[in-house]
């Protein structure tokens, strides 16, 4: 129950209260009683008609309020949805080109060394996860067909682990041919992240295709 029909009700009984206690002072006065008493009739009636009339008028204006909040609160969602979706969508393209200028770099004739890695672990610093780590606490995946959300989260993870991985294989590289002498072991290290960026690219890829693919329909209507 509303406070308007809480505070209605309360003034209905205080009203009534207030008659009753007028009625019963007065109530010795003849021509008091045969002229209050029709105007108390017609006061009842008119309070027992005139009240459920308002409160039902006030339940329908609070049902409508509701009906137009609800509408609202839904619009925002879905605007909140379609906004975080695209920003998850641009950031995966956006990491599709550092990746491909990543790869790029990883094939270069390694002439020096570490300017060479240097230039690798800079591209791979580069990888942006901001999106990503929004699209975790937002609980957007309970709304995404099961295929784009798995898409997603494995790019992603293909993406940290190949960037985490450079660094690592740049110490090894550096540990095996500067150390130990042996450039064979060296070697593994750089093919293992030229492996590791291949099946990584073609994760983002396969990324992309899904996300393009259910694009219409997941912005259009999106699962409540």
């Amino acid at each position: 129950m509303s406070i308007i029909s809480k505070l209605t009700i309360a003034l209905l009984g205080i009203v009534i209260a207030l008659l009753i206690v007028f009625v019963f002072a007065r109530i010795a006065d003849e021509s008091f009683t045969n002229g209050a008493l029709g105007n108390l009739f017609a006061t009842a009636i008119g309070l027992i008609i005139g009240i459920p009339i308002a409160l039902e008028v006030n339940r329908i204006q609070e049902k409508e309020r509701s009906k137009a909040e609800e509408k609202k609160d839904k619009r925002l969602k879905l605007e909140r949805f379609q906004a975080l979706f695209n920003r998850t969508r641009e950031e995966i393209n956006l990491n599709k080109q550092r990746l491909d200028r990543f790869k790029s770099a990883l094939h270069k004739p390694r002439s020096y060394r570490e300017t060479h890695w240097d230039w690798i672990i800079a591209i791979s610093a580069s990888f942006a996860f901001t999106t990503y780590e929004d699209y975790l606490v937002s609980g957007i995946q309970d709304q995404l067909p099961f295929e784009v959300d798995d898409a997603i989260h494995t790019a992603y993870s293909m993406l940290k682990g190949l960037q985490q991985r450079v660094t690592e294989a740049y110490a090894a590289e550096d540990y095996y041919s500067s150390g130990l002498s042996d450039q064979d072991e060296a070697d593994k290290q750089i093919q293992f992240v030229k492996d590791l960026t291949r099946e990584t690219d073609r994760r983002v890829s396969l990324c992309q295709d899904t996300i393009n693919r259910y694009k219409g329909a997941i912005l259009l209507s999106p699962t409540d």
